[in-house]
């Protein structure tokens, strides 16, 4: 959770958007034991000249427990630098299907 900005905006696929980090801490904590494997990877990264705003997009494969084949998704991330640390103040992600 410490990746996360306080006013982060989170949106997951087919729920709406949350927002805040005590929103996206109860979200995942539903959803996590569910989780068999995760792996990720990005496409593209890109900072801002000013070196305090940046994006990422990329892939992500996911298998929740009784799942027989991972689930291909995609997900578009903004961090910003906050004190000395990057933190995520929006994500997205949905299926590729």
């Amino acid at each position: 959770m410490d990746l996360f900005a306080e006013d982060i905006i989170y949106q997951p696929q087919g729920v709406p958007s949350l927002f805040g980090v005590d929103a996206v801490r109860k979200y995942l904590g539903e959803r996590i034991h569910r989780l068999e494997d995760l792996r990720a990877g990005s496409h593209r990264v890109e900072v801002s000249e000013s070196g305090d705003l940046a994006y990422s997009i990329g892939w992500i494969k996911a298998k929740n427990y009784g799942m027989e084949d991972y689930e291909d998704r995609k997900y578009f991330i903004v961090c910003r630098k906050i004190g000395d640390d990057w933190k995520i103040v929006a994500e997205s992600f949905s299926s590729n299907t």
